[in-house]
């Protein structure tokens, strides 16, 4: 079996590479992500280059968890051929230890950073994420022009109520959900037929309800 000092330095040599290259790659995501930004919401009221930059700060974890897998394997090629490049696998191999022994570290951590990307590095993206869209929302408001958020699909929702349903459709989602900018709601009766229409700029889900606020009613009546 190959031992335990010789097994901690292969490991130590993957785990620096993969730590290079996933490094290089969150450099590159920001910096690509910062430059977009910084053209969206230049025109903004309350732009800021600190606040940009925080702003996709908070994006990149998110962004680099989709990273993650390749730079793991590019940078366990590059451990590798750093490796066989200065002849210490060729020493490993006359040493008699064989090539599923020195690749097993590299299994090793391989393994062990797909846990701690599943149950620590997710949760922080998804919470810097929600962080992220809610500064850049306050930042840009309503206008879709500014804000790459709303770029993205609408939020649909079908909810029911005392009086009959409502259709709500979001231009954004915060919170995991919980709310909802630029709203716009179209309320039906019991029997189906068109009641009303809303417009919102903020839509918050508390006790049980929306509570829409800067809220324009349109009615049949």
């Amino acid at each position: 079996m190959i031992g335990r000092t010789l097994a901690t330095y292969f490991a130590s040599r993957f785990v620096r590479a993969i730590l290079i290259v996933f490094g290089f790659s969150c450099a590159i995501i920001w910096l690509f992500d910062f430059l977009e930004l910084f053209r969206r919401t230049a025109d903004a009221k309350a732009f800021s280059a600190g606040g940009i930059a925080l702003i996709s700060l908070f994006r990149v974890p998110s962004i680099a968890e989709q990273v993650l897998p390749f730079a793991t394997l590019f940078g366990a090629i590059a451990a590798f051929l750093g490796l066989s490049r200065n002849l210490e696998l060729v020493v490993a191999r006359a040493a008699g230890i064989s090539v599923w022994q020195f690749i097993a570290p590299a299994l090793v951590v391989a393994v062990t950073l797909g846990a701690i990307g599943t149950t620590l590095w997710n949760p922080i993206a998804a919470g810097l994420k929600d962080r992220a869209e809610e500064q850049l929302y306050e930042l840009t408001g309503r206008d879709k022009r500014l804000n790459p958020i709303a770029s993205t699909s609408d939020v649909w929702l079908r909810q029911d109520g005392p009086n009959g349903e409502s259709v709500i459709r979001a231009r954004q989602s915060l919170d995991q959900g919980a709310r909802l900018g630029d709203v716009t709601v179209m309320s039906f009766d019991r029997q189906g037929r068109f009641r009303a229409r809303i417009d919102a700029r903020e839509a918050v889900f508390a006790d049980g309800a929306w509570v829409l606020s800067q809220a324009l009613v349109r009615s049949e009546d």
